[in-house]
């Protein structure tokens, strides 16, 4: 958050710029001081200088005690302080109390969402974005898809599904669609569709499922046997080998990024777009450009960093992957206290490495992100690192990769993908064998399991070399009994007219 911190500190301020009711010359007086406080408060915290700030907006609220907009625009300031302090518990207790006072505004009630899953409280967290839906639907178009995700991951479990179909189908209803490109929130209305499959409407979930663009999704429903009703009005939508569907989501994202060939968010879309089906040639060349100017790639944060990721796994791709890490090192030269986000390319960097490779490399960069420290990064993003740490350390031939190991085994659930591609980085397949039918079993992880097990082409000769034998034996363990019975209860294999080390996953 601390990037848009002064930004969201100014939108707190101005929720409290306009009295509610006519002033006395003393309220005038008080409101004065307290603009000045938490105007001095939004430029220290602008420099960083957090703690400083949140002490002058306590002198405001002890100015403003009565319940009112000015001092609910001070409780916001206060939250957003202490969110970003990391002390969520205080954050959430003091943003739902300046909801109360500042009830008509909808920035406040996206942060209270945000501040609330920080705290642990995901269910109240939906809940706020459902009130989102029905007050402010404009509001949902401010909502990152990431954020999503984890929320959506915190509601996991027949204990909370009611509130997860509840916040799917609110945000559908609204008709949102992501922030990014065509299809970039179709990912999570397969398990709205579910919901309505199990609650037989199934007209519903035919209007739902028609509407999508990302052609992963929609393949994630034709090999999962809980969609089985829809099969035939996927399959017609799809194409043989689904590529009627992966050409129609190339083509959108093609459209928006020649409507916007400057956004970062589309260019990133288009390029992944390009190497999901072998163009690799054609993404250097379009993001080329952008990767000459590092300064403007920072100016640009979090989405222009991804542009450079494309930009190196499809350096990679091409054959070029020395020129691929040098693309990573230059963006990693950046000030990651300044720029948090630089840390998931980091995890990316080691898992390219890793995938052409080079251990060596790879580990050095799985060092350098542990040496940050895991407060700039998530469990789900921690559990990478220890991935390619420990592929590194085993192609090493490093006696601590068995040590390595035993991080992501000891609660594969945090990240089963990582866990996954670590075991088979060790060849203990019996092991794998166990996680993947463990997965298979888990409703909520299955059909990422499944996608991983379907037969995709290959890349060319001279490509993502070990992530390829690391696929193949995944493809061993998916020929075992065991497993092929679990895949015949749960779903099916299909050709896919996708390149496996794009799209397969572990």
């Amino acid at each position: 958050m601390r990037k848009f911190l002064p930004r969201l500190l100014a939108a707190a301020l101005l929720a409290a710029a306009v009295p509610a009711v006519a002033q006395t010359a003393e309220d005038v007086a008080r409101l004065d001081a307290v603009k000045a406080l938490a105007e001095r408060a939004s430029g220290l915290a602008a420099q960083g200088q957090l703690e400083p700030a949140l002490a002058l907006i306590d002198e405001g609220l002890a100015v403003r005690p009565e319940p009112g907009r000015e001092r609910g625009g001070l409780l916001y300031m206060q939250a957003l302080l202490l969110s970003d302090l990391r002390r969520p518990a205080e954050a959430v207790t003091a943003i739902d109390a300046a909801a109360a006072m500042l009830p008509d505004r909808p920035e406040l009630r996206l942060m209270q969402a945000q501040v609330q899953l920080r705290a642990g409280q995901a269910e109240a967290a939906s809940r706020t974005v459902v009130y989102m839906a029905d007050a402010f639907p404009a509001g949902l178009t401010k909502i990152d898809e990431p954020w999503l995700s984890q929320l959506l991951r915190e509601l996991e479990g027949p204990a909370k599904e009611e509130l997860r179909f509840d916040l799917l189908m609110a945000l559908s209803s609204r008709g949102y669609a992501g922030r990014g490109t065509p299809g970039a929130a179709d990912w999570m209305y397969d398990d709205a569709i579910l919901g309505l499959l199990k609650r037989d409407r199934l007209d519903e979930a035919k209007a739902m499922a028609a509407k999508f663009v990302d052609s992963s999704a929609l393949v994630r429903m034709l090999v999962d046997r809980r969609y089985a009703k829809l099969w035939p009005a996927i399959e017609a939508k799809a194409g043989p080998r689904a590529a009627k569907a992966i050409a129609a989501e190339v083509a959108a994202v093609e459209a928006a990024y020649r409507a916007k060939p400057q956004d970062y968010e589309t260019v990133a879309a288009y390029l992944a777009a390009l190497r999901g089906v072998g163009r690799v040639g054609e993404a250097v060349t379009v993001s080329t450009p952008f990767a000459a100017d590092m300064a403007k790639v920072e100016a640009g944060g979090e989405d222009a960093f991804w542009v450079i990721n494309e930009h190196a796994y499809a350096l990679a791709a091409a054959g070029r992957v020395d020129e691929a890490d040098a693309a990573f090192a230059k963006l990693l030269a950046m000030d990651l206290a300044k720029n948090p986000a630089l840390i998931t390319m980091a995890i990316n960097r080691g898992s390219l490495l890793t995938s052409y490779g080079r251990p060596a490399a790879a580990l050095a960069v799985a060092e350098w992100v542990t040496a940050k420290g895991d407060r700039a990064t998530t469990g789900f993003g921690l559990m990478w690192v220890a991935a390619t740490r420990a592929c590194a350390l085993k192609a090493l031939d490093d006696p601590g990769a068995t040590a390595a190991l035993g991080m992501l085994t000891a609660d594969p659930k945090i990240n089963y993908p990582a866990a996954t591609m670590a075991l088979l980085c060790a060849d203990r397949l019996d092991e794998a064998e166990k996680l993947v039918l463990a997965r298979l079993e888990d409703p909520a992880r299955r059909g990422g399991m499944l996608l991983a097990f379907q037969d995709f082409e290959q890349d060319a000769p001279g490509g993502a070399t070990f992530r390829a034998a690391l696929a193949a034996k995944l493809l061993a363990i998916r020929d075992r009994p065991a497993v092929r019975k679990a895949i015949a209860r749960h779903g099916r294999i299909l050709p896919i007219a996708a390149r496996q080390t794009t799209w397969g996953g572990f």
